[in-house]
């Protein structure tokens, strides 16, 4: 008698066992697929001596937990389009793409909204080997791989100027 109900219940706990794993397994696949959708916050222009190069739509990671999430889990990004970093002061800024499926360059902006350097064509899901900032930088802006060059973006010359959206917390 005890032996039928103890193969019952090891049945039932084998049983259920597999049905969570099957659940726990479905929810990391969807994890995988997450896709974040782009947000326009405002807009950002990038000037060479006084001279427009180029206007984009930007997003705005401006607390912790957006800097740490970044341009993770989206499979594009527009042509014109942007996220930009606020930071609350000035310093050696380093980055990673993890997560990351898109190819970027990854420009460091100083307080007075100058290029300092660029990481060009950032590698995706690349947890180290990204240049940081080499002097403290206030600003990262994270563009498709390729666009500094196809716009004429340069350290040292091109500065920026941006204007965010009313509901945009900065």
């Amino acid at each position: 008698m005890k032996i039928p109900i103890l193969f019952y219940l090891l049945t039932t706990l084998l049983f259920n066992s597999c049905e969570l794993d099957k659940l726990f397994k479905k929810s990391n696949q969807e994890k995988e697929q997450l896709e974040i959708e782009f947000q326009k916050e405002g807009a950002l222009n990038l000037i060479n001596n006084g001279i427009l190069i180029k206007n984009i739509d930007i997003e705005v990671a401006s607390d912790d937990y957006e800097r740490e999430n970044g341009l993770m889990h989206r499979s594009k990004m527009d042509e014109n389009k942007g996220m930009l970093f606020l930071f609350n002061e000035p310093k050696i800024q380093t980055f990673w793409m993890k997560n990351t499926r898109i190819p970027l360059d990854i420009i460091y902006i100083s307080e007075s909204k100058e290029v300092i350097n660029i990481a060009k064509n950032t590698q995706p899901f690349k947890e180290s080997g990204v240049p940081s900032s080499i002097e403290p930088a206030k600003y990262v802006l994270e563009v498709n791989a390729g666009s500094c060059d196809k716009w004429g973006v340069k350290e040292n010359v091109t500065k920026i100027n941006f204007e965010l959206n009313k509901t945009t917390n900065n």
